[in-house]
């Protein structure tokens, strides 16, 4: 079962994806992967990018450790992504955030969903904001639950 340890490797590996372009245990099968996941290392995100930064280099290795209570805490993550965006001047802002919503263009359409996305915002503000909360969604399987990110605006699902 997950929890919120399991969660923090994921988001390891997605901003490892995200800083290199490769996944660092990709195989060529779900087998394989697995396998690359329990027994292999990862390289260095740096070798594969040399613009990013020690820091950077050193929490996404951090939170891809085997060993679940060497990872650190979400707290300590936030904390660490904060501090190194404050290092490179791109601190996020809810200015920017109403910005990327005033410029979103909805190439799809829901129909009947408009409280909910409008509650999907209005949660998106908040945590810009500084403000804690959840959103949950739930309905039926095939209910194109996944629809809402790319309605949120540029950006929100990358």
């Amino acid at each position: 079962m997950g929890s919120y340890l399991s969660d923090l490797f994921s988001l390891g590996i997605v901003l490892y994806e995200m800083a290199t372009g490769w996944n660092p245990y990709q195989g060529d099968s779900n087998v394989e992967t697995l396998d690359r996941i329990i027994r292999h290392e990862v390289l260095p995100p740096s070798q594969f990018n040399p613009a990013i930064s020690a820091g950077f280099e050193s929490l996404v290795l951090q939170m891809l450790e085997k060993d679940p209570l060497l990872r650190p805490t979400a707290s300590e993550v936030y904390l660490r992504l904060v501090r190194l965006s404050e290092e490179v001047g791109e601190v996020p802002s809810s200015i920017a955030v109403d910005d990327c919503l005033a410029d979103a263009k909805l190439t799809r359409h829901t129909v009947g969903r408009d409280t909910q996305l409008s509650e999907l915002h209005e949660a998106l503000r908040r945590a810009a904001a500084g403000q804690g909360g959840m959103v949950c969604l739930a309905g039926e399987a095939a209910a194109n639950k996944p629809r809402f990110g790319p309605l949120m605006g540029p950006g929100v699902m990358q």
